[in-house]
């Protein structure tokens, strides 16, 4: 059995004092481990001297240093707790990293790959996109100007819920990795104005989440999702939210109550009915579903995507978009186009390739501002030369 040892630990500034009971055994980082538990900090934001430097090998045992019982030590907290914090995770986890310049140099933090500072030398925006970073330190938590936060096309399987401490921050953006799962605790995040979780394998979203009522920009296209939550509706400032290439069949009616959406992707899902109420959006996805009926009450809309369904008809009340510029039909089973399009006067692409259509109106020739108009693989018998 391992000598039991005990440590004095003191501030070296402060009268604080401290005493560690560990093993001789012991390696210099794991009793930093222990000293931080202590203090109720991190083991990055502090070093421990007796007078030399016991931080050039951290992997270093009491034994070898011949530390011994009621040895005092100093911790002297490190006076730039940004580069504290990234000098740590890059110490952990940076030797598989893609870019690394300057990391852990002399270099002012400015200089190091991927990180913003203020005049006054703290962190706002780190940018470690396509990195290969498989980990993200709680310690990071301790950036607290940081405002920007980009960590996508990576590996990541989680984030610490620590991250819930940055109460700076505007953007996060974790698309493209490997989570699982949405931690409840970035509820806490109240000036996050946009929060992008894309390319991941996410099946549910937390409550929690509608918390987050500074959201203007939410994208949670291609994970697992299997509906949208209800929850959502309370994220009143919301202007554009991707729900792309998920396995939702269903879009509540809560989504009315989204007066300020005026983007919306559902595109690629398995929706067969749009019932809410979405009279301000202006861009408006749902191309790759199952619909067999088109929403229309859509006075705003600019740019529409319903091509890749199961429509067998144009209604007639898609003529009331008066603002409509974009309208995709293409790839669908429709056998008639109502003349009623033709007061569509904005419109400038007009898709119905890929259906079965035996003839267009003339009245299409109306559309004086229309430069696309794509008829092809249909069965028609003949054009109206007025679009000729």
């Amino acid at each position: 059995m391992e000598e039991i040892i005990s440590l004095y630990i003191s501030n070296i500034t402060k009268s604080i004092n401290i005493v560690i009971k560990c093993e001789r055994l012991i390696t210099i980082l794991d009793l930093k481990e222990l000293v931080a538990k202590k203090l109720d900090t991190y083991a990055c934001l502090f070093r421990l001297t007796n007078g030399k430097n016991l931080e050039e090998n951290l992997d270093t045992l009491l034994s070898d240093l011949n530390i011994k019982n009621e040895d005092k030590l100093f911790f002297m907290n490190k006076l730039n707790t940004d580069r504290a914090v990234l000098e740590e995770w890059f110490r952990l986890y940076g030797y598989n990293w893609t870019d690394s310049d300057n990391w852990c140099s002399d270099s002012p933090l400015d200089e190091w790959y991927g990180v913003t500072t203020n005049e006054n030398g703290k962190i706002t925006h780190l940018d470690l996109s396509s990195n290969n970073l498989s980990s993200v330190p709680s310690e990071l938590s301790q950036l607290t100007k940081l405002i920007e936060l980009e960590l996508c096309y990576n590996k990541l399987l989680s984030v610490p819920p620590e991250l819930s401490q940055l109460t700076n921050l505007i953007l996060l953006d974790l698309n493209n990795n490997n989570l699982t799962s949405v931690s409840s605790e970035l509820s806490q995040l109240t000036n996050l104005t946009q929060l992008f979780i894309s390319g991941n394998n996410i099946s549910s979203v937390p409550s929690e989440l509608s918390q987050l009522t500074n959201l203007t920009h939410l994208y949670l296209s291609s994970n697992k999702l299997s509906s949208v939550p209800s929850e959502l509706s309370q994220l009143t400032n919301l202007t554009q939210l991707g729900l792309t290439n998920n396995n939702i069949s269903f879009v509540p009616s809560e989504l009315s109550q989204l007066t300020k959406l005026t983007h919306l992707d559902l595109d690629y899902n398995n929706i067969s009915l749009v019932s809410p109420e979405l009279s301000q959006l202006k861009y408006l996805d749902l191309s790759h579903n199952k619909l067999i009926s088109v929403p229309y009450e859509l006075s705003q809309l600019k740019y529409l995507d319903l091509s890749h369904n199961k429509l067998i008809s144009v209604p007639y009340e898609l003529s009331q978009l008066t603002n409509l510029i974009e309208l995709y039909l293409d790839y669908n089973n429709i056998s008639l186009v109502p003349s009623e399009l033709s007061q569509l006067t904005n419109l400038k692409y007009l898709d119905l390739d890929n259906n079965n259509l035996l003839s267009v109106p003339s009245e299409l020739s109306q559309l004086t501002n229309l430069k696309y108009l794509d008829l092809d693989n249909n069965n028609l018998l003949s054009v109206p030369s007025e679009l000729s």
